[in-house]
């Protein structure tokens, strides 16, 4: 199932790219390469999302890391996408804010993570 969400949105990009070369003759700008690039930060988004379900649902459980990376790639996809020119220092400065505690919040799920395997004697994989 990953597979073919994977294939149709590369199939969905690859067209769109091809029809905006196209369009502009060759002449392709920073904002086509802009657009480009949050259409795969989506996809990416999505197909995280999706694998984050499929978890909850193989083994009833929220597994908190892959929600928290969930949300970093979304915020690193706002912090992306967002006009820094139309925005106030304080929208700004709430979005730095949020990234720092799920990042901190991140650190600490691994952080405890391993520490619980080093006491149970289970090796976990990097």
């Amino acid at each position: 199932m990953a597979n073919v969400f994977v294939i149709g949105s590369g199939y969905n990009h690859l067209k769109k790219v091809f029809s905006s070369i196209e369009s502009r003759n060759f002449l392709l700008n920073i904002n086509v390469f802009i657009e480009i690039y949050d259409f795969f930060l989506i996809d990416f988004v999505g197909f995280e999302l999706f694998k984050t379900v499929k978890l909850y649902l193989k083994e009833n459980i929220f597994h908190r890391e892959a929600i928290t990376m969930v949300c970093l790639i979304a915020l690193a996809r706002k912090v992306r996408i967002i006009d820094y020119s139309n925005e106030n220092s304080l929208t700004i400065f709430a979005i730095a804010s949020i990234i720092i505690t799920v990042s901190v919040g991140y650190f600490s799920i691994k952080k405890t993570t391993l520490r619980w395997a080093k006491i149970r004697h289970i090796y976990i994989k990097h």
